[in-house]
């Protein structure tokens, strides 16, 4: 598995819009080949368990609240083949206009990540007990 993960510092008062349009983002992508494509609201963002909290990753000023995207797909290559039908689409051109509107884009923090070996075998590599 391939994901792209997003965070958004996005105003409190565009965030109905700012969810509609995660909504059409996630269809494009999907026809596209997307295996998903997730849109979650901060729910807790207070450090525990001796860790930073990833707040401390994002400048959210007052009046905005985190939001998170993380996109699935099998692997690096197929990533790139939706990304690539996905920056072509008009439908995707007029959206990325809107977002520019709504939130300071130049704020969004993202990242890639391959799954690891490991974590292939299945969820047991997450309990440490594999």
């Amino acid at each position: 598995m391939y994901l792209a993960v997003y965070l958004f510092p996005v105003p409190s008062a565009s965030m109905g819009r700012f969810l509609e349009i995660q909504e059409e983002e996630s269809a494009i992508y999907r026809e596209y080949g997307a295996i998903s494509y997730e849109t979650f609201r901060a729910a807790d963002l207070s450090s525990k368990f001796g860790t930073s909290s990833i707040i401390y990753s994002v400048e959210l000023r007052d009046g905005e609240e985190l939001v998170l995207e993380f996109d699935c797909y099998r692997d690096k290559a197929d990533h790139d083949r939706v990304a690539l039908k996905v920056d072509n689409d008009e439908r995707n051109t007029e959206i990325y206009r809107e977002v520019c509107r709504l939130i300071d884009v130049g704020r969004v923090r993202r990242g890639e990540f391959a799954q690891s070996s490991g974590e292939k075998r299945g969820r047991e590599s997450f309990s440490g007990t594999a």
